[in-house]
């Protein structure tokens, strides 16, 4: 009870989960993009896409949820996933997954049929809580990547990506769900390359005189 206290409280130890790096991602995504024909893999690449674009705890839910959380539509509401109009597309995978889901089972994460039957490519049977778990380890082991991910890091590269890209916190946290701006600093705390550039060059902005100096 009181360690979970202590948790409530911020006072615990924080276990850090590494983002995946950039090299890993482009890794990743080039695996299972080239093989989206087969219906496991392309269940990972949706997966991920989730992870990714909805910022989600490692299996935060992940069984719960239904084909009908989705929705593929043109408006404003909620939190959205555009088409990006390439091959990754986060868009095209998902809806190719929902035209071969089973139409018995209203899982959105179902079990794979060995092979499919009238259009059908799984069977009526959710993956559950613990195979879910397990999806990162196993898309780092397939893709031939040297770290073997969980689902954690999904995350943390959510938050990586965005905070490198100088989106505000309060942006970061409406999609990752983090209730205070100081619960970023596990996954955030880091200073790209790309942000010090950009620092350095705003304050030289600044302290610049008309004419260019000469060292």
């Amino acid at each position: 009870m009181y360690r979970e206290i202590i948790r409530k409280q911020g006072l615990a130890a924080i276990e850090h989960y590494p983002a995946i790096t950039d090299q890993q991602l482009e890794t990743i995504y080039d695996y299972l993009t080239k093989r989206l024909g087969d219906t496991q893999i392309l269940q990972y690449k949706v997966f991920l896409d989730i992870m990714l674009h909805f910022g989600r705890r490692g299996r935060e839910n992940l069984a719960q949820l239904t084909r009908d959380d989705f929705v593929v539509m043109n408006g404003d509401g909620g939190l959205f996933v555009y088409k990006t109009g390439s091959d990754r597309c986060p868009i095209r995978s998902f809806v190719k997954l929902i035209r071969r889901l089973n139409p018995h089972c209203p899982r959105l994460f179902q079990q794979p049929r060995t092979s499919p039957k009238d259009g059908v490519y799984f069977n009526n049977i959710a993956v559950g809580h613990n195979g879910l778990g397990q999806f990162m380890q196993t898309i780092s082991k397939i893709s031939g990547i040297s770290t073997i991910y969980t689902n954690h890091s999904c995350r943390a590269t959510t938050v990586s990506v965005l905070d490198a890209a100088q989106i505000p916190s309060r942006h970061i946290m409406s999609v990752t769900g983090h209730k205070a701006e100081s619960s970023l600093k596990t996954y955030s705390g880091r200073t790209d390359e790309k942000t010090k550039k950009i620092m350095s060059e705003k304050i030289s902005e600044k302290i610049r005189e008309k004419n260019l100096c000469n060292l």
